[in-house]
């Protein structure tokens, strides 16, 4: 009696272990795409702390201009302006993805002015300042947080 042998496709085994294989590589790349989302917020908050100080130190190191941000909801994402006197500096547009409140609520419209002699957050013409709380938010849930100190103009 002759036997034939068939060697065609996989056993049970090989396909159990390419499917745990495909789950751990899947679960890796999950979690990598969880940290560049969370690294994302903090890039967006470090980068308007160094926009702000920045506006900080040409307000105190100032030849007469006014320095100021200005946030701005444009509909689809938030915006905030950098200004010299009435002059765009700067501008920067975040991913629609980010969402930005002040001190927990609308960001847009917010100012930051800050006092050319010592540094300190000043009231614009209408009396507000922008002193407060900033948190950034992506659709992830993973936040960041930028603190401006009306007393001292300090930005943590």
């Amino acid at each position: 009696m002759k036997y034939i042998k068939n060697n065609k496709g996989f056993s049970l085994v090989e396909m159990i272990v390419a499917m745990i294989i495909i789950g751990i590589a899947m679960s890796m790349v999950i979690y990598n795409i969880s940290i560049i989302f969370k690294t994302r917020v903090d890039t967006i908050a470090d980068q308007y702390k160094t926009d702000i100080r920045n506006v900080k130190d040409s307000s105190i190191s100032s030849d007469g201009k006014t320095y100021s941000v200005l946030w701005e909801d444009t509909g689809t994402n938030f915006a905030y302006i950098l200004y010299s006197d009435s002059d765009i500096i700067k501008r920067v547009d975040l991913h629609p993805e980010i969402d930005v409140t002040h001190d927990g609520g609308n960001v847009s419209g917010s100012r930051i002015l800050f006092d050319s002699l010592d540094g300190k957050v000043i009231d614009d013409a209408m009396g507000l300042n922008g002193a407060g709380e900033y948190l950034f938010m992506n659709s992830s849930g993973d936040t960041s947080t930028v603190i401006i100190f009306k007393e001292t103009g300090r930005i943590d």
